[in-house]
């Protein structure tokens, strides 16, 4: 039986490697009162002020991550038919349990940012294609969320766009949340398939700008 084996890595990239961090800074202001007006009978009232200086630091954030419902992989299998003169069972299969999270804060520098996908270890066995999209966000985080990319992509081990135009915002974490990834495992040359074949792939996703 010739199967393929789908991992997928749950992996972040951050330019800060943080999720988010907000600095503050605070100095109270001083504030002392005196009961003397200097005439010796106490009853003046005198107000002395100390001043502190407040700093927000907020950095550039751009974290993503593939989750499923309990796994992240996912396994492909082609099978052979029950009679003679029957196709193979799998020769075009999909699987649609996996989500894309992100969580972005951008600045005026680089207002956007995009997710890539590639192939980060292993190949696609001879004689298949194995391909992916991204589907639309379904609106469970807050925030200027990215657009899918049209169309199916074929993976390879070149970084392919799937995600574009991410602005601040998060998608939601976990299953469910953000973009759903639709896999699909084809046979596009019978001839070039060895049943001897086993591959296992590392899916690797990156935001950038």
């Amino acid at each position: 039986m010739l199967s393929l084996a789908l991992i997928l890595l749950r992996l972040f990239r951050s330019r800060l490697g943080v999720l988010f961090a907000c600095l503050i800074l605070i100095s109270p202001s001083l504030w002392a009162q005196g009961n003397s007006n200097g005439n010796g009978n106490g009853g003046g009232n005198g107000y002395a002020y100390g001043h502190g200086n407040t700093s927000v630091s907020i950095p550039e954030v751009a974290i993503v991550s593939v989750a499923g419902n309990g796994s992240t992989t996912v396994a492909f299998g082609l099978d052979a038919p029950a009679e003679a003169g029957q196709g193979f069972q799998g020769d075009d299969q999909y699987d649609s349990s996996l989500w894309l999270n992100y969580t972005t804060l951008t600045g005026t520098s680089n207002p956007k940012k995009d997710v890539y996908v590639k192939i980060s270890s292993g190949s696609v066995p001879d004689g298949f294609n194995l391909r992916v999209k991204a589907l639309s966000d379904v609106g469970n985080g807050n925030g200027g969320m990215g657009n899918p990319v049209n169309g199916w992509i074929s993976l390879t081990s070149s970084d392919q766009k799937i995600i574009q135009n991410i602005h601040t915002g998060y998608t939601g974490k976990g299953h469910q949340n953000g973009h759903q990834l639709i896999y699909n495992l084809q046979i596009d040359d019978l001839s070039s398939v060895d049943a001897d074949d086993q591959a296992s792939l590392e899916i690797t996703y990156t935001i950038m700008d």
